[in-house]
């Protein structure tokens, strides 16, 4: 379950909207408000050549309204930048709805299977203890792929912990570039992020629940972790955060992150090459920290990425 929740507040957008496994540590902050009780250095990094420059920050897709997170970085950077590169167009109500049959296609079995069935006993009855304060069993979810009931189960892990989708950071620079007039660009369409989830075997997926599915019972605590380490500028913190436990779910890390990265790094060598300006790039901060990160993938196209904020 935590893979998922890293990959929704991280790595991939579509999941706060349609994961890893180590838990809050003995001295981390057990709330969000102890967690975020100092400035704000969420990190941001350059890169480019003569005439392009690329600025990188990661976001996390799912966050408490309240929080004051934008520092003198950031804001130095918006303003500069011509337009600005997100994930996906989360915010747009065409794009949302031109990617529900694909939810509803992919998100649900139609072969009789269901939920439940991905299970033994033994586990089905772990999981089910662990989902009692939800209000739900996991036979109550009936034909739900696992991926897709790893969303409608982060979200509402994130709602009892605070966070809200509306409150993530793409839905707001969205919002903000909007009334700006900023030009926005995305690296992929919200439907292809349905489907690279989707394609996950759904093994790898209930293996993931299962594995996690004790640390339900913390979540404030987990999400005031990560989120804490994000608001920080923790960058080394962060990647050794979101690396622990995808040793038994490689194959998550892999599509949902790096295998992302490559691509997304061929992109910003492509922006920088064949494109003037300023450019700030806004995606998942596990895409921006630790190895395969974008920014090493980067490196192997010939640019170095420095931290603007250290």
């Amino acid at each position: 379950m935590t893979r998922t929740l890293k990959s929704a507040l991280l790595g991939v957008s579509a999941l706060a909207f349609a994961g890893a496994t180590s838990f809050a540590a003995d001295d981390a902050p057990k709330t969000l408000a102890e967690a975020t009780e100092g400035p704000s250095n969420v990190a941001i990094w350059k890169t480019g050549d003569a005439d392009t420059t690329v600025y990188m920050m990661g976001t996390i897709h799912i966050l408490h309204p309240d929080l004051d997170w934008e520092t003198d970085a950031f804001e130095a950077a918006w303003a500069e930048a011509n337009a600005v590169f997100f994930e996906a167009n989360v915010t747009s109500p065409e794009e949302v709805q031109a990617a529900s049959p694909l939810i509803m296609s992919e998100g649900f079995y139609t072969d009789g299977r269901k939920f439940a069935d991905l299970f033994t006993a033994d586990q089905r009855e772990e999981l089910n203890e662990a989902l009692k304060e939800y209000g739900l069993t996991a036979e109550a979810l009936g034909n739900m792929r696992p991926w897709f009931a790893s969303i409608q189960l982060t979200q509402l892990a994130m709602a009892k912990a605070g966070g809200d989708p509306a409150a993530g950071i793409e839905m707001l620079l969205g919002a903000r570039a909007s009334e700006e007039g900023k030009t926005q660009r995305y690296f992929e369409g919200l439907a292809e992020q349905i489907q690279i989830i989707a394609d996950v075997p759904d093994e790898v997926w209930a293996k993931s629940l299962i594995e996690g599915v004790d640390e339900l019972s913390d979540v404030e605590g987990y999400f005031a972790e990560m989120v804490g380490l994000w608001y920080d500028g923790d960058a080394d913190g962060l990647a050794e955060f979101m690396s622990d436990g995808w040793e038994e779910t490689p194959e998550l890390a892999s599509k949902l992150l790096y295998e992302r990265n490559e691509k997304w790094a061929v992109k910003i060598d492509r922006l920088i090459e064949e494109e003037e300006g300023t450019f700030l790039v806004a995606v998942g901060a596990g895409h921006l920290a630790g190895a395969k990160s974008v920014q090493d993938y980067l490196t192997q196209h010939g640019h170095e990425s420095v931290r603007v904020n250290p």
